[in-house]
């Protein structure tokens, strides 16, 4: 769905600059998430690391979820 909604709101003379910075921020995100976790397992004891990865992933979403910008989509609302 996401892929979706990205074709259909970024013009096309954009869209491969687009999802290069979609792919470098997301893929990049991956060895900050590692480093995160391991630190927390190394500061904490397992359930309480995971405990603390899962409330921080339930905040993202919730705030995505809340987000007016996501909520208000002109692609979803078909302005």
């Amino acid at each position: 769905m996401v892929v979706g909604h990205q074709y259909k709101v970024i013009p096309g003379h954009l869209l491969a600059r687009v999802k290069s910075v979609v792919l470098l921020v997301s893929w990049g995100a991956i060895p900050f998430g590692s480093l995160l976790a391991g630190g927390l397992l190394g500061a904490f004891a397992p359930a309480a690391a995971v405990a603390a990865l899962t409330a921080l992933t339930l905040l993202v979403a919730l705030v995505a979820t809340a987000s007016p910008a996501v909520r208000k989509s002109p692609a979803l609302t078909g302005v």
